[in-house]
Protein backbone atom coordinates (compact mmCIF):
# COMPACT_ATOMS: atom_id res chain seq x y z
CA UNK A 1 0.00 0.00 0.00
CA UNK A 2 1.24 3.71 -0.83
CA UNK A 3 0.87 6.83 1.06
CA UNK A 4 -1.44 7.59 -2.01
CA UNK A 5 -3.58 4.89 -1.95
CA UNK A 6 -4.19 5.44 2.22
CA UNK A 7 -4.24 9.38 1.99
CA UNK A 8 -7.01 8.44 -1.20
CA UNK A 9 -8.73 6.20 0.88
CA UNK A 10 -9.18 8.16 4.00
CA UNK A 11 -10.36 10.86 1.74
CA UNK A 12 -12.78 8.78 0.52
CA UNK A 13 -14.33 8.04 3.63
CA UNK A 14 -13.95 11.61 4.98
CA UNK A 15 -16.34 12.66 2.01
CA UNK A 16 -18.98 9.29 3.35
CA UNK A 17 -19.12 10.14 6.66
CA UNK A 18 -19.98 13.67 5.39
CA UNK A 19 -22.74 12.39 3.53
CA UNK A 20 -23.72 10.47 6.53
CA UNK A 21 -24.22 13.04 8.76
CA UNK A 22 -25.45 15.59 6.41
CA UNK A 23 -28.35 13.20 5.66
CA UNK A 24 -28.52 12.44 9.53
CA UNK A 25 -28.97 16.20 10.37
CA UNK A 26 -31.83 16.51 7.28
CA UNK A 27 -33.58 13.44 8.63
CA UNK A 28 -33.39 14.59 12.05
CA UNK A 29 -34.34 18.08 11.22
CA UNK A 30 -37.32 16.81 9.26
CA UNK A 31 -38.71 14.11 11.90
CA UNK A 32 -38.18 16.95 14.12
CA UNK A 33 -40.64 19.31 12.05
CA UNK A 34 -42.97 16.78 12.09
CA UNK A 35 -43.19 16.18 15.44
CA UNK A 36 -43.77 19.72 16.80
CA UNK A 37 -46.24 20.54 14.10
CA UNK A 38 -48.66 17.76 15.87
CA UNK A 39 -48.23 20.21 18.79
CA UNK A 40 -49.58 23.10 16.56
CA UNK A 41 -52.23 21.02 15.47
CA UNK A 42 -53.73 19.58 18.80
CA UNK A 43 -52.96 22.99 20.49
CA UNK A 44 -54.79 26.07 18.52
CA UNK A 45 -53.72 28.27 21.20
CA UNK A 46 -49.42 27.83 20.59
CA UNK A 47 -48.39 30.32 18.42
CA UNK A 48 -44.40 29.26 19.21
CA UNK A 49 -42.11 28.06 21.23
CA UNK A 50 -38.67 28.37 21.90
CA UNK A 51 -35.61 27.16 23.96
CA UNK A 52 -31.71 27.97 24.87
CA UNK A 53 -28.69 25.33 24.30
CA UNK A 54 -25.14 25.16 24.16
CA UNK A 55 -21.76 24.39 26.24
CA UNK A 56 -22.21 24.42 29.80
CA UNK A 57 -19.57 24.04 31.86
CA UNK A 58 -19.20 21.25 34.64
CA UNK A 59 -16.89 18.98 37.29
CA UNK A 60 -16.05 17.18 34.22
CA UNK A 61 -15.53 19.56 31.40
CA UNK A 62 -18.16 20.98 29.21
CA UNK A 63 -21.43 19.19 28.29
CA UNK A 64 -23.81 20.03 25.35
CA UNK A 65 -27.39 21.30 27.13
CA UNK A 66 -30.43 21.41 25.60
CA UNK A 67 -33.02 23.73 27.62
CA UNK A 68 -36.32 21.70 26.72
CA UNK A 69 -37.87 21.25 30.04
CA UNK A 70 -41.02 22.95 30.79
CA UNK A 71 -39.78 25.55 32.75
CA UNK A 72 -37.17 26.53 30.40
CA UNK A 73 -39.70 27.02 27.45
CA UNK A 74 -40.58 30.32 26.20
CA UNK A 75 -44.78 29.84 24.92
CA UNK A 76 -46.09 32.69 22.71
CA UNK A 77 -42.42 35.13 23.38
CA UNK A 78 -43.33 34.15 27.06
CA UNK A 79 -41.66 32.31 30.22
CA UNK A 80 -44.68 32.70 32.21
CA UNK A 81 -48.21 32.50 31.91
CA UNK A 82 -50.07 35.95 30.25
CA UNK A 83 -51.47 37.03 33.33
CA UNK A 84 -51.70 40.82 34.52
CA UNK A 85 -50.51 39.29 38.57
CA UNK A 86 -50.02 35.79 39.76
CA UNK A 87 -52.26 33.92 42.04
CA UNK A 88 -49.10 33.96 44.92
CA UNK A 89 -49.18 37.97 44.71
CA UNK A 90 -53.47 37.77 44.69
CA UNK A 91 -53.26 35.38 47.91
CA UNK A 92 -50.86 37.70 49.41
CA UNK A 93 -53.24 40.41 48.92
CA UNK A 94 -56.43 38.01 50.27
CA UNK A 95 -54.72 37.57 53.09
CA UNK A 96 -53.70 41.44 53.42
CA UNK A 97 -58.05 42.44 53.08
CA UNK A 98 -58.91 39.15 55.40
CA UNK A 99 -57.08 41.20 58.66
CA UNK A 100 -59.08 43.90 57.56
CA UNK A 101 -62.61 42.19 57.31
CA UNK A 102 -63.56 43.72 53.59
CA UNK A 103 -65.59 40.66 52.47
CA UNK A 104 -66.55 42.09 49.33
CA UNK A 105 -63.02 43.06 48.04
CA UNK A 106 -61.85 39.48 49.12
CA UNK A 107 -65.00 38.01 47.10
CA UNK A 108 -63.28 39.80 44.55
CA UNK A 109 -59.99 38.66 44.66
CA UNK A 110 -61.22 35.08 44.59
CA UNK A 111 -62.67 35.54 41.54
CA UNK A 112 -59.69 36.73 40.01
CA UNK A 113 -57.44 34.39 41.54
CA UNK A 114 -59.66 31.12 40.01
CA UNK A 115 -59.20 33.12 36.57
CA UNK A 116 -54.94 33.62 36.82
CA UNK A 117 -55.32 29.77 38.29
CA UNK A 118 -57.01 28.60 34.75
CA UNK A 119 -54.74 30.49 32.83
CA UNK A 120 -51.53 28.99 34.99
CA UNK A 121 -52.71 25.56 34.49
CA UNK A 122 -53.30 25.64 31.28
CA UNK A 123 -49.88 27.29 30.48
CA UNK A 124 -47.99 24.59 32.39
CA UNK A 125 -49.97 22.00 30.59
CA UNK A 126 -49.09 22.98 27.61
CA UNK A 127 -45.61 23.30 28.83
CA UNK A 128 -45.76 20.07 29.45
CA UNK A 129 -46.78 19.04 26.47
CA UNK A 130 -44.34 20.67 24.36
CA UNK A 131 -41.42 19.14 26.80
CA UNK A 132 -42.72 15.73 26.44
CA UNK A 133 -42.28 15.90 22.27
CA UNK A 134 -38.45 17.57 22.29
CA UNK A 135 -37.67 15.44 24.93
CA UNK A 136 -38.09 12.47 22.33
CA UNK A 137 -34.75 13.84 21.14
CA UNK A 138 -32.19 13.48 22.47
CA UNK A 139 -29.06 16.43 23.58
CA UNK A 140 -26.92 14.87 20.11
CA UNK A 141 -29.84 15.63 18.32
CA UNK A 142 -30.13 18.72 18.88
CA UNK A 143 -26.33 19.85 18.59
CA UNK A 144 -26.00 18.22 15.67
CA UNK A 145 -29.80 19.80 13.92
CA UNK A 146 -28.95 23.46 15.35
CA UNK A 147 -25.35 24.08 17.09
CA UNK A 148 -24.28 25.40 19.87
CA UNK A 149 -24.81 28.81 21.75
CA UNK A 150 -28.76 29.11 19.69
CA UNK A 151 -32.27 30.56 20.92
CA UNK A 152 -34.29 28.37 18.90
CA UNK A 153 -38.00 29.14 18.05
CA UNK A 154 -40.32 27.06 16.42
CA UNK A 155 -43.57 28.48 14.95
CA UNK A 156 -46.57 27.31 13.70
CA UNK A 157 -45.89 28.25 9.96
CA UNK A 158 -43.21 25.31 10.83
CA UNK A 159 -40.45 27.88 10.71
CA UNK A 160 -37.58 27.43 12.54
CA UNK A 161 -35.56 31.04 13.77
CA UNK A 162 -32.33 30.29 15.35
CA UNK A 163 -30.45 33.27 17.03
CA UNK A 164 -26.97 33.64 18.57
CA UNK A 165 -27.96 33.48 22.42
CA UNK A 166 -24.90 34.16 24.99
CA UNK A 167 -25.05 31.11 28.06
CA UNK A 168 -22.69 33.39 29.96
CA UNK A 169 -19.41 31.46 29.59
Amino acid sequence: MTNEFIEQQRNELKLRMKALREEFQNKSKEFFSQATQSLFEKHPELESFSWTQGQEYNDEGYEFYANTDGDCLEINGRREPKVTRSSYEIDKEIKHYSSLNALSIIEELKKERLEVEIIEKAHYELADSIAKVLNCFKRDDYEVMFGDGYKITVNRSGEVNIEAYDHGY
